[in-house]
């Protein structure tokens, strides 16, 4: 059969190679690795046509259903097949599958978060994407059912952004690892015993650039760099596709030189109570300054009061506001408030079953005239909300008050948890409260008030 595709230049060799047994793809965002890993398969599904079955797999079904199947659907398309006449689509929620009628060929579309279907069974080759957010017990147990005795290539291709130093590191990274043969610096094999089938497999490892997708638009690159210039690393995975430690040591790029100013609160500018609800109960104030660069609305933080220390109920904390915002002088200047979408949760074990913003909102309307919830209803993800700050913080736009002891401990203690993508928060601590309300509030002005302005980048995955 006369299959069409246009390969991308970098992915030429990529689905030549039919020595490799497995294969992996390290890309920076918008490299094509996902296009690439379905022509792979296509081209795979003619070579072992009289094996029954292949595979395609992403960490949770509803990327195999949302992306997968749609993805490949459109490769087929681009190869010249014909749905109905050459393959139907079955979208079902038990096995979703594309069944290749021309070849008398199944392509099954697998989830990490089912790992059950991969038991006993059989597959000539399969292909894998967003490797990074499988977990390895998925990984070695998928890639050891690539085993069909009717295949000729028996190959697994593994593609994804790298997230850190993670097990997909461990496996793959040839720039630091030895026993690698790097014919090129970014095209790198090695031989491995498999103990397991008493054999030895070849594993090859593909470093992709962004910028080696000639078909983007000139500007991608520099959005790239303006979104994740702030942190090196970021750029060296997502640009680069290079494995290097994304979150270790402190958390937060605070400078007490750079990000510690005094600015006071003005009457013109609503006054931001960022929330977070814990044992105590925490708050601080924010001032948002707007400004046009380079024809772009920008927000400035200003941190310019906490709540203090002790604060175990909300009289205490609503008191805290009045004494330091004073209501002979603030009652006429909005109060927004943010905070974490659990605010929003019923408190059914009070007298009265209201939420936290409800009673945060009814007790500071009898002090304010103008009281506001702005906090989002979605959950702010952790790593994206803390690069947020910190997106901030390099471009000091958010600066902080001298007498914010707490929030500035909060930033010069919070650490993430060693080679995982998680802040670290161990029983009892109180310094990462603050933080987190305040990123709760940046990562809705940053991220989720401008999301109808730029388009999701997929394969961002912190």
């Amino acid at each position: 059969m006369d299959v069409r595709l246009k390969p991308l230049p970098w992915a030429k060799s990529l689905l030549r190679d039919t020595k490799s047994s497995v294969t992996a793809v390290t890309a920076g965002l918008g490299a094509g690795k996902t296009h690439a890993g379905f022509q792979w398969h296509l081209l795979r599904c003619l070579l072992n046509r009289n094996s029954p079955n292949s595979a395609v797999l992403y960490p949770t079904f509803a990327e195999c259903r949302q992306i997968g199947q749609e993805r490949y659907h459109e490769t087929l398309q681009e190869a010249g097949f014909k749905e109905g006449r050459d393959y139907q689509i079955f979208t079902s929620q038990i096995d979703p599958r594309i069944e290749l009628s021309i070849l008398g060929h199944c392509i099954r579309f697998l989830s990490g978060d089912n790992p059950r279907r991969l038991r006993a069974a059989e597959y000539s080759h399969m292909y894998a994407d967003e490797v990074a957010d499988l977990d390895e017990d998925v990984y070695s147990m998928a890639r050891s059912r690539v085993r069909c005795r009717r295949a000729a290539h028996l190959q697994s291709l593994w593609t994804g952004v790298p997230q850190g130093l993670t097990w997909f590191a461990d496996e793959f990274d040839s720039d630091t690892q030895e026993g690698w043969t790097k014919p090129t610096a970014t095209d790198h094999y090695c031989d491995r015993y498999i103990e397991e089938f008493d054999t030895t497999l070849r594993f090859r490892r593909i470093r992709v650039r962004t910028d080696d997708n000639p078909y983007l638009p000139d500007s991608y690159v520099a959005e790239l760099i303006e979104e994740f210039g702030h942190n090196e690393n970021l750029l060296r995975a997502y640009r680069h596709g290079i494995f290097c430690p994304l979150f270790t040591g402190l958390a937060y790029t605070f400078s007490e030189v750079r990000h510690v100013e005094t600015h006071e609160a003005v009457k013109e500018l609503p006054i931001e109570l960022c929330w977070d609800f814990n044992i105590e109960l925490v708050w601080t104030a924010l001032q948002v300054h707007t400004f046009r660069d380079d024809f772009k609305s920008q927000n400035k933080y200003i941190a310019t009061n906490e709540c203090p220390s002790g604060c175990d109920a909300f009289d205490d904390a609503i008191f805290a506001v009045t004494e330091q915002f004073p209501p002979y002088l603030w009652k006429d200047t909005p109060i927004h408030i943010y905070g974490d979408r659990s605010g929003y949760a019923r408190r059914a074990h009070e007298k009265a079953p209201i939420t936290d913003y409800q009673w945060i909102i009814r007790d500071l309307r009898k002090f304010y005239n103008q009281v506001h919830l702005r906090a989002a209803e979605v959950v702010a993800p952790q790593i994206a909300s803390v690069e947020s700050v910190n997106k901030v913080f390099s471009r000091r736009q958010f600066l902080i008050h001298p007498r914010c002891r707490e929030l500035i401990r909060g930033y010069q203690r919070t650490q993430w948890k060693k080679h995982k993508k998680e802040l670290d928060k161990p029983m009892g601590e109180d310094w990462t409260h603050r933080p987190d309300g305040v990123k709760y509030r940046i990562y809705q002005g940053e991220v989720l008030d401008r999301l109808s302005d730029k388009p999701r980048r997929r394969g961002i995955n912190i």
